[in-house]
């Protein structure tokens, strides 16, 4: 099986805005989202696409942004119950030229002869675009984004970002565009380039607008996860702890061997640091436990001192502290498209299977927040 890592963007902007005075402060302008949703963008992205080409789903000129990278368009699936869809975009391995050089594995350093081959982008009279895919989940109920990373594919969530915000731009059918071209010489590649800039233009005709599209990745920390799911997954409870001399030794077995080996016993005469791996069975009351003594007593800076876990037949301590949870599926990689690629379908058909699992951390989040509203109010 193949692993997928799912990474989670929150989408922070995304539509139309304008600038408008701070009412704390009007010294200061502040944006305000108009209009626009992701998934009007996504619509906007999937008509244009629409029956297109695959060389032709590069939303800007290329010749007139050379060194940008080249972000294709190759497949969607959207799941008409959730709204959620998968799209497969490819990043272009190619230079400008449309050449690629693999080097000779067992040649050896320095030579300077039948070390490389050059590929050919045709085949059979068939023009070749080298590209890795990038599979991105879209789930517009909840203004979230997720890479989905293989290890034969990329990710890279800023250019996909504005990969959306350039098709809109540039192509989306939007009432009320205006478009200003200009030419600025580029010292670096000694030649003028056209920079162009798009606004908008409210409906009302009172105020002028731009586009937006940002997204910030997600920590999901020990605070962010289920509970219930992972204290299911917990078989071994790890802590870490320093003894010192103003500790006496209780009559505990887990010690006679420290005890032998050191041939001390009663009050221990300096530090040593213990580990202490045990197999637990727990459910959530019970974690939600631990993780209370931990946050009573695990001294902030401490650089022993620490609780953690481990799942499943996975000798990998994650601690408490630094536990970041990732998300993943998993996929045959036979399924592969020509043994290249996963289809959107087949990967959202996976997501959905265990998607309240995989964004169970959406509920801990609103719950906490509640929590923290409620709180805020008794005081």
């Amino acid at each position: 099986m193949e692993n997928g890592l799912i990474t989670f963007f929150q989408v922070t902007e995304c539509g139309f805005y304008r600038l408008k005075a701070d009412n704390k402060d009007p010294k200061k302008r502040v944006s305000h989202h108009v209009k626009g949703s992701l998934k009007d963008s996504l619509d906007s992205v999937m008509d244009w696409v629409k029956g297109r080409e695959f060389s032709q789903t590069i939303p800007w000129d290329i010749q007139s942004n050379p060194n940008r990278t080249k972000i294709y368009f190759k497949d969607v699936y959207r799941d008409d119950a959730t709204g959620d869809t998968l799209i497969v975009f490819c990043k272009a391995l190619t230079n400008e030229k449309g050449d690629l050089s693999g080097f000779v594995e067992n040649a050896k350093v320095g030579d300077k002869k039948n070390d490389v081959v050059q590929v050919s982008n045709k085949v059979k009279g068939q023009k070749l675009i080298y590209a890795l895919p990038m599979y991105y989940w879209f789930i517009p109920s909840l203004n979230i984004i997720a890479s989905i990373k293989f290890p034969h594919s990329l990710a890279s969530t800023t250019n996909i970002t504005e990969y959306i915000k350039r098709c809109i731009d540039n192509y989306a059918p939007t009432a009320n565009r205006k478009v200003s071209n200009s030419k600025v010489y580029n010292s670096f590649l000694k030649q003028d380039i056209n920079v162009k800039k798009v606004s908008y233009v409210s409906d009302c005709k009172k105020y002028s607008m731009s586009y937006r599209m940002e997204a910030i990745m997600q920590e999901l920390s020990i605070k962010d996860v289920s509970l219930a799911q992972l204290a299911k997954n917990i078989t071994h409870i790890v802590v870490r702890d320093t003894i010192s001399s103003s500790k006496e030794l209780d009559a505990n077995v887990l010690f006679d061997l420290w005890n032998k080996i050191t041939k001390q016993q009663g009050r221990i005469r300096q530090k040593n640091h213990v580990e202490i791996v045990t197999e637990v069975h727990l459910d959530p009351e019970k974690l939600t436990a631990v993780l209370a003594v931990y946050d009573e007593e695990n001294p902030i800076g401490a650089d022993w001192t620490n609780v953690g876990f481990r799942t499943g037949n996975d000798d990998t301590t994650r601690w408490f502290d630094s536990y970041v949870d990732r998300k993943n599926i998993q996929l045959d990689p036979s399924l592969k498209r020509e043994n290249s690629y996963f289809s959107a379908q087949l990967i959202l058909k996976a997501l959905l299977l265990d998607r309240k699992e995989l964004l169970n951390f959406v509920d801990v989040k609103k719950k906490a927040e509640e929590n923290n509203k409620l709180a805020i109010g008794e005081n």
